[in-house]
This record gives structure tokens, C-alpha cells and sequence, in this order.
């Protein structure tokens, strides 16, 4: 099973040092099989000289582009004699080298004595000469070559091998020929070479592969990856940002440098990569993947950036040692769990780890949002948060004191995650009542509800668990302490409708119940002098339980029961009800669709303080095909709002997607045409964990809740042996 994500940066196009891009603006090309390269009719080319003297074939050029049906290349200035070998992957998988194919001495045969290791799983090879031309394609399901046929494709030639002569060899294929019925690859990665006798190849494309003398031993370790082969997708075919790809093979590194790259993939079982040097800086613009191996950043301080996912399946493949990692993606990206140094969310978006993860020294969230879902970000003895005013950490972070707190004025801030605890003189209850070590928990994204009171009493959507029954702690007794409790407005408002004037703490029943039913803590004198923070000094409880804010009294303005959309022909019908109000101006409608962000298409007056049920609808008319989004925005008469949680209603033609993303126990499958089909889901390691068939066109359930949390791709198999791939993340 196979994916490509769309991930992309503004970090701009590096090129290595012999080669030269040219960026495509629109794709669906249909060049002359001519042999003679006319103006537009390639986006793309990319220079792979040997050298620079008159015979090392200084203007050395792939061009390659490609249409709905047939895939076009032209090289330039190679010698025409001698062989163009091309491979093709054209359903890349999450694991681009996975085991399966054709990745390594399995490929059918050398071409003028060269093979090698190739860096992702090949399903096509072109061999292109002046005198024979050949495809071989690999057949999945006995897992073996196909015997070659006859070049089924165009072929034209300019020019003589005589030195100084201009010559140009160009051809195309057609994609049946070499994706079946599947045609057109939705995107695919290829890598290519000139073979001369003897096992020697040049004019690498990329550049940095193996040329000269590599025999039937090389290690092919660069790749281009294109993205979307949709027609004006605007794809590179020489990578994205100009930038190749890297799957290790062949030997361990142990003074692996500098590198900038769109993907970088290790999948070699016992292999491992050792980075060095202060200068070895890596841009990885795509993603960073582990499937086997051991991946080891070293003592180099130098960053290592990622703009896609940083994932692997086995914590003790990948070691971060000093590095700071810095996650600069502006989308979303998902981050394995593990010990780092130093973490960084540069990009926005939303940022999603995959199981626990422990910060040795810093986390910094300057934008996006880090989103831990049932995991925990683990802050160690010297570990610090810190968000800025567009950076948030949604879900559980957890912390220690990294000194006791055994004297009067001792303080701990718990390394930045809005909590701060001190030490307070214990009134003639001697030096037992004070503190040791104590850890605290914080919780953010969901509010608690009041006990006694009605679900329109909430507290704040944050909340932090104290616990002081640590390392010889007086157990379940109170403690005199003063807590600063800080809370959030923006990028996220986490107080749900409470007055910030009248905020009080509450605390939960118990601690093993985050969202059970809080009440309120008496004998506490507050401080709200302070911005966005409740000072309360008293008689606590430390055993866990953990602690919130409200303001007792003011219920939510308005509680909306039920938000649904549904598809009439070509509009969309909403339709939503409310228990009660109070003070409600009304409802602004938002939408937005996969392609656009969230705007305001109507608004809905409320019925101001009511008691009674009301219902309300409204009609977006203008909805797209596809996926259409709606949220409200309840706005109250003083200005106040708060969003509801959206709603997805398909329109018309559905595309093939997957939903919800994140989930935790059903997978929904929509887009399918009608006949038979098979599911199949695969794990970060390019292993098949379940497979599940169904024949019908109405969206298709498969349950994932058995599923260990992680990131992982749906294959689905249509009746006309078409696949449709997606990501999904199991929390």
C-alpha cells in the first residue's frame, strides 16, 4: 500500500551543485516524439553532465513531462548508443522501500552489466537505446518481473554519437502500458541513468546517485518524487522545491553530513546512520521516516527541520541526542513519541504525536497547535513549555518539581505550563505539612461540569492535577499553598462562556476522572489583578484530583443540543436546536470546503433569553461538490461567541476520502463507485494489519478501534483493479 503526501514548505528550492531545475507551471504536456525539444513543450529539466571537458557531455538534460494517457521523456547530449535506463514506482508507499518488490538484487536483469539497490519499490523499467527498447513491468501478485516486451512506445532520435554532434533521443509510453487499467499514477517517484558496457553509468538523474564503474552492486540511494500528475497541478517532476529524496541503503554511516532533501526514509534491517559534525544541519522538506534501522542525530547541535510527518514504530530506531528538531511544516504533521532534546513547532497546523513524548530541555510552540490526544508530553527535570500568543498545546502535559518545595516561599512553575505552586507557612501543623516533591498534570480542550448544577454550568476547558502524595508526602491531607492558575483566550477560548471577573477554583471528585463533576473549594482568597490569571492562596487538596476554574453562577448562554446538515439535491440543509438561551443575538453560519478556509455565508437571528426549546435551519445553496463544512458562531447581544464543533455534508460527486482523521474506533470510507471492493490497511512499516471487503457504493465502515495507536494507510482495490489510497492517525 502506497501514499504520497501533499506537504509543502516556502523554505525555497536548493539545488546540488551540477544540477539545474526548471519549475513547472501547469502540467498535461503533449510534446512531438520528434526528437527535436521545441519551446513548451517540457516544463521541466534537469542537468546530470559527467564533467565539464568537451567530452563528458557537459549539456547533459532529462526532460520529462507527461499527459492523461502517455509519459514523455527526453534526454539530451547523452550518446545514443549507450542505454537510458528509467524506474518507476507508481503507487509510492508510506515506506518507500518496503519488501515486496522490486527494491533490490530481485530486479530482472543488469542493463550493459549495472544494477543495483534501488531506493523504493519499482513497478516499470524503460530501457531506451538507439538500436533496442524495452519494458518490463512487476506483476504484485506473483511477486515477480514480467518477461520484457518490445517497446510498445514512441521513439524518435536527433543527431550522431560523433563528438561535438548535437543529439537528442526522445520517447514516450503509454500509462496502460505500464499501470494497467489504473493508468495515470495519481503520483509516482522514478530515478534514471545512461548504462554503459562494462557496468558503468552516467548522467544520473539525481545527480548524487552512483555513476562510473557501480557494476551489479550499487546503492541507489536518490529519488524524485512527484507529487500530483493532475493536469495544472503545477508538480515538479524533479522533485519538489527541486529537491530529490533519500531511502538508505547499502553500508552504515557513521559520519553521515549535511543533507536537504524532500523525503528521507531509513528501512534497513541492522543498518544504522550516525550523523556528525556541528555544521550537519538537515532540511528534510517532505518526511522523516523509520521503518527498521537505527537512526542516531549524534551530539551535532546543528537543527534538523521537517515540514512532513517524523514517525517511526520502534522508539529505540531513532535517537534526537542534541539535535533541536524543528517541525516547520505549514499543515498538518505527526510526530512520534520519544525523548527530545529540543522541539520546536515552527509551521501551523495541527501537530499530532503518536504516543508519549518526553522533552529533555525545551519545547517551543510558536505556532499550530501540538495535539496530544490520549498521550502525554512528558516534561523532564530540566524540561520547559513554552507557547506563544498562535502557539497551544491541546490534550496533557505533565511535569515535576525539580526541587522540593520544603520551605516557606519555595516555588515551582512546573516548567511553564501555566501553573505555578508555592510554598505557604503551615499554621501549627509543624514541618510535616510541608512539601516535597510534586508532580502536575495539565488538561486542556475540554470543560468539567459543576456538581449540582445543570450541563449549562461548566468550568473552563483547562484543568491541572496536583499531586503532592510523592517520595514521603504526608498523604490525603490539605496543604497551605498559593496557586497561579493561567488560562488561554486565544488561539483557543478556554472559558466557554464564564465571566474571567468571576472565575473561582473548583476542584474534581476524584483524580482518575478529568471529566467528572467539580465543586467548589472554600476558604480561598483570590487574586485576578493579573491578565488571563486567577491567584488562589489557601488550604488545598494535593492527592490528584484536579483543579479547574468557573464562575459558578453564570450559566453558558446558549445550550445547543443538536447540529446536523444534510444534501438536497445540490444545496445543503442545516438544521440545529437549543434547550435554552440567554442573551442570544444569534447565529453566524461559516463553511468552508477542502480547498478554502472558513467564511461567513449567512446568519440566523436568535429568540434573546428563552427557557424553551427552539429550532432553527438554515440553506446554503451555493454548496460545492464534495465535501462542505459548517460550523455556528453563537453570538451573544454583548458580543460574545463561542463556535460549535463542525459538521461534514457531502454534495454531488464524492471524492474518495476517509473520515474522521483522527479516529479512535470507526473508520468511514466514502467516494466509492459501485461494485466490489477491498480495504486494505497497512502500518508505518509497510505491513498489511487488516483487510476487509464490501460491495457496495455507500460509505464503508471498517472498525480500527483493536488498531495500537499510530499512523497508517486504507488501500482500497476497485472492481476495475483501480486503487485509492489514504492516511488516517488511530488515537
Amino acid at each position: 500500500m502506497k501514499f504520497l503526501p501533499a506537504v509543502m514548505t516556502a523554505l525555497g528550492a536548493a539545488c546540488l551543485t551540477l544540477s539545474l531545475t526548471q519549475t513547472a507551471q501547469a502540467q498535461f504536456k503533449t510534446p512531438t516524439v520528434d526528437g527535436v525539444i521545441s519551446g513548451g513543450e517540457y516544463d521541466n529539466q534537469y542537468r546530470s553532465p559527467s564533467g565539464t571537458a568537451a567530452d563528458q557531455d557537459p549539456n547533459l538534460t532529462w526532460r520529462i513531462t507527461w499527459n492523461n494517457s502517455d509519459l514523455f521523456i527526453a534526454i539530451s547530449d547523452a550518446r545514443l548508443a549507450e542505454g537510458a535506463v528509467v524506474y518507476l514506482d507508481l503507487d509510492p508507499q508510506t515506506i518507500v522501500n518496503a519488501p515486496g518488490s522490486g527494491t533490490s538484487q530481485g530486479l530482472p536483469q543488469s542493463y550493459e552489466g549495472s544494477t543495483g539497490t534501488l531506493p523504493f519499490q519499482a513497478d516499470a523499467i524503460l530501457f531506451i537505446r538507439s538500436d533496442y527498447r524495452e519494458v518490463r513491468t512487476f506483476n504484485r501478485e506473483t511477486n515477480q518481473w514480467r518477461d520484457a516486451v518490445i517497446y510498445p512506445g514512441q521513439y524518435a532520435q536527433v543527431g550522431t554519437d560523433a563528438r561535438d554532434q548535437p543529439r537528442v533521443r526522445e520517447f514516450s509510453i503509454p500509462w496502460a502500458t505500464i499501470n494497467g487499467a489504473a493508468g495515470r499514477p495519481a503520483n509516482f517517484n522514478w530515478l534514471g541513468y545512461i548504462a554503459f558496457p562494462g557496468g558503468g553509468a552516467y548522467g544520473q538523474v539525481p545527480v548524487a546517485n552512483p555513476k562510473g564503474n557501480i557494476g551489479t552492486s550499487a546503492n541507489f540511494v536518490r529519488y524524485f518524487t512527484v507529487l500530483n500528475t493532475a493536469a495544472g497541478s503545477a508538480s515538479n517532476a524533479f522533485g519538489p522545491n527541486g529537491l530529490d529524496s533519500y531511502s538508505h541503503s547499502g553500508p552504515n554511516e557513521n559520519t553521515f553530513g549535511a543533507i536537504n532533501v524532500y523525503d528521507f526514509t531509513l528501512n534497513t534491517a541492522g543498518g544504522f546512520i550516525t550523523r556528525a559534525g556541528d555544521g550537519s544541519a538537515w532540511n528534510i522538506q517532505g518526511n522523516l521516516r523509520i521503518g527498521n534501522g537505527t537512526l542516531n542525530l549524534g551530539n551535532s547541535v546543528a537543527a534538523v527541520q521537517v515540514a512532513g510527518d517524523l514517525t517511526f514504530t520502534d522508539p529505540a530506531a531513532f535517537t534526537s541526542g542534541n539535535a533541536p528538531i524543528i517541525l516547520n511544516g505549514n499543515g498538518n504533521q505527526t510526530i512520534s513519541g520519544d525523548t527530545y532534546s529540543s522541539l520546536t513547532i515552527q509551521g501551523t497546523g495541527v501537530k499530532t504525536i503518536t504516543s508519549d513524548l518526553t522533552i529533555a530541555q525545551s519545547l517551543i510552540i510558536n505556532n499550530g497547535t501540538l495535539a496530544t490526544g490520549p498521550n502525554t508530553v512528558i516534561l523532564g527535570s530540566t524540561g520547559r513549555l513554552s507557547e506563544s500568543a498562535t502557539g497551544y498545546l491541546l490534550g496533557r502535559v505533565s511535569a515535576l518539581t525539580p526541587t522540593p518545595l520544603a520551605s516557606e516561599g519555595a516555588s515551582s512553575d512546573f516548567g511553564g505550563i501555566g501553573l505555578r505552586l508555592t510554598q505557604r507557612q503551615p499554621q501549627g501543623q509543624g514541618q510535616s505539612a510541608f512539601l516535597n516533591t510534586v508532580s502536575a498534570v495539565r488538561i486542556t480542550g475540554f470543560p468539567g461540569t459543576l456538581q449540582g448544577g445543570s450541563d449549562l454550568k461548566r468550568t473552563i476547558s483547562r484543568r491541572y492535577s496536583i499531586n503532592a502524595n510523592l517520595n514521603n508526602n504526608p498523604g490525603n491531607r490539605s496543604y497551605e499553598v498559593a496557586m497561579d492558575f493561567a488560562y488561554r483566550r486565544s488561539p483557543i477560548d478556554e472559558l466557554g462562556g464564564n465571566d474571567p471577573s468571576l472565575l473561582e477554583l473548583y476542584q474534581s471528585e476524584s483524580a482518575s476522572n478529568f471529566n467528572g463533576t467539580y465543586s467548589k473549594v472554600n476558604g480561598v482568597a483570590y487574586n485576578r489583578n493579573t491578565t488571563n490569571v486567577v491567584g488562589a492562596t489557601g488550604s488545598l487538596r494535593l492527592d490528584g484530583a484536579f483543579f479547574s476554574l468557573a464562575d459558578g453562577a453564570t450559566p453558558l448562554p446558549v445550550e445547543l443540543i443538536s447540529f446536523a446538515g444534510k444534501a438536497e439535491n445540490n444545496a445543503v440543509r442545516l438544521n440545529w436546536a437549543t434547550a435554552s438561551e440567554k442573551q442570544n443575538k444569534g447565529f453566524d453560519i461559516e463553511h468552508r470546503s477542502d480547498q478554502s478556509e472558513w467564511s461567513k455565508i449567512g446568519f440566523v437571528t436568535g429568540n434573546g433569553t428563552t427557557n424553551q426549546r427552539n429550532n432553527y435551519s438554515y440553506v446554503d445553496r451555493a454548496a460545492s461538490a464534495g465535501n462542505n463544512y459548517y460550523r455556528l458562531r453563537q453570538v451573544d447581544l454583548d458580543g460574545k461567541s463561542v463556535y460549535s464543533q463542525p459538521v461534514t455534508v457531502q454534495v454531488g460527486a464524492i471524492a474518495f476520502s476517509v473520515s474522521p482523521v483522527p479516529t479512535t474506533d470507526v473508520l468511514t470510507i466514502n467516494g466509492l463507485s459501485a461494485g466490489q471492493h477491498v480495504a486494505e490497511i497497512y502500518n508505518a512499516r509497510g505491513q498489511r494489519v487488516m483487510s476487509q471487503e464490501f460491495n457496495d457504493s455507500a460509505p464503508a465502515t471498517l472498525s480500527v478501534r483493536a488498531l495500537p495507536v499510530g499512523v497508517y494507510m486504507v488501500r482500497v482495490l476497485g472492481p476495475d483493479r483501480s486503487t485509492q489510497n489514504a492516511r488516517f492517525i488511530k488515537q
